[in-house]
């Protein structure tokens, strides 16, 4: 886990024993970040003021993190999402963050549970659809479906509240929702041969009505893989969004669905954030391990910062609320 101080020359390292894939950070406690292992069976709380507390959480035999999880609004509960190998089902798993006991472990009402977030006393859960090549095994709840979709789940019970249906290939990944209820979607192709019919990237309004975001004509044959990386500005209604197969980095509107600028990347553009200020984008460069900075008024690359080994490998990354 790297922390990086924008403007200065600060980075501080935390080692892990596992790769993490995304991060939470606690309302509550400003200086405790959550990091999970996506496949693996390994996620970290790291106290920032102090880099010999690491808290690891191992989960039991056939149970594996999937990436993502966020703390509870007082930031007493932990909520990852997660895989039942046994039963090839998705679930989220909620945690006492002092013990970090398992309190319950709730259904996602399908297979492969990524980004999770609040809405109200709700939890919506990107449900992404199943691969060709896993292993069915034939759920009996009324509410499960193979599709791919939004999920609403009540937070408190585990409760099926109600789903967004997607494309039957669309396998959505990741998410973010806008404080005025939009929700910009981001996945990949069920199967590559597909890929080059939609963008697999959406935008669903607060009354649930899904769209399709624009791609531009030149990549349409070949855009396919994974997604990663969404941040919204929302005074413009504009989504940022980075895939790293293709190398770009793209701009829609995301209440038109139009797509307004892109940038093709060769260092292969990973994670994104904004700034504080929400005056730039920043994005991480694979290859070159450095951060690009995109200013959020002109849509203009303005500049890059180097980073050290770990800058760029990373799937995200977000902006710290201070700690100091």
């Amino acid at each position: 886990l790297k922390v990086w101080q924008m403007g200065s020359e600060k980075e501080d390292v935390f080692d892990l024993p596992f790769a993490g894939h995304s991060i939470a950070q606690n309302p509550s406690r400003l200086a405790e970040l959550a990091v999970f292992s996506r496949w693996g069976d390994q996620a970290a709380l790291v106290d920032l003021k102090d880099k010999k507390n690491i808290r690891l959480i191992k989960e039991e035999k056939n149970r594996r993190f999937f990436g993502h999880g966020i703390f509870s609004h007082d930031g007493k509960k932990l909520y990852t999402s997660q895989t039942d190998d046994t039963t090839k089902t998705g679930e989220i798993v909620v945690r006492d963050v002092a013990s970090l006991k398992v309190i319950s472990r709730f259904s996602v009402y399908g297979r492969f549970p990524y980004e999770l977030q609040f809405a109200g006393s709700e939890m919506i859960v990107a449900v992404s659809c199943d691969f060709k090549d896993a292993v069915n095994k034939k759920v009996s709840d009324p509410h499960f479906a193979e599709e791919s979709s939004l999920t609403y789940i009540d937070s408190s019970t585990g409760k099926f509240v109600k789903r967004i249906k997607l494309d039957k290939e669309n396998c959505l990944m990741h998410f973010q929702m806008g404080t005025d209820g939009w929700v910009v979607g981001v996945g990949q192709a069920n199967d590559r041969d597909t890929s080059e019919k939609k963008s697999y990237a959406i935008s669903i309004s607060p009354s649930g009505k899904v769209k399709t975001l624009d791609i531009p004509d030149d990549f349409r044959g070949y855009f396919y893989g994974e997604t990663l990386g969404i941040a919204m500005l929302e005074k413009k209604s504009l989504a940022y969004v980075t895939n790293r197969s293709t190398k770009l980095i793209l701009i829609w509107n995301y209440k038109t669905q139009e797509l307004v600028k892109y940038f093709y990347i060769p260092d292969r553009p990973k994670a994104i954030a904004t700034t504080s200020d929400l005056k730039q984008v920043v994005v991480a460069e694979t290859k070159t391990k450095s951060f690009l900075f995109v200013d959020s008024k002109t849509m203009e690359i303005t500049g890059r910062a180097k980073g050290n080994e770990l800058s760029g490998y990373g799937a995200h990354m977000i902006r710290l609320k201070d700690f100091s």
